[in-house]
């Protein structure tokens, strides 16, 4: 990836972001009983 100021604005750019840091991530800022919805009851 180039740095900040070498950046084409005319193109877009993808960045990877690792499923485990995704993870920690919306663990910490989502409630517990949040996270612990049973999918099923939603069909």
């Amino acid at each position: 990836m180039p740095e900040r100021h070498e950046l084409d604005r005319n193109k877009k750019y993808l960045s990877v972001i690792p499923a485990e840091d995704v993870i920690a991530a919306t663990e910490k800022m989502l409630p517990h009983e949040a996270r612990a919805i049973d999918l099923d009851s939603l069909l």
